[in-house]
């Protein structure tokens, strides 16, 4: 097996994995801040 492109795609993967959080919670904070029962921790 080749090692590096293994590591390489688990590191893709960690990266698309946070960069889906970090883009899912700036949606929630934008689209819900009228929502008067939202509120950010």
């Amino acid at each position: 097996m080749q090692t590096d492109v293994i590591v390489f795609s688990i590191l893709v993967y960690a990266l698309l994995g946070k960069l889906a959080d970090t883009s899912a919670k700036v949606l929630e904070e934008k689209l819900l801040q009228w929502h008067p029962s939202y509120q950010i921790a």
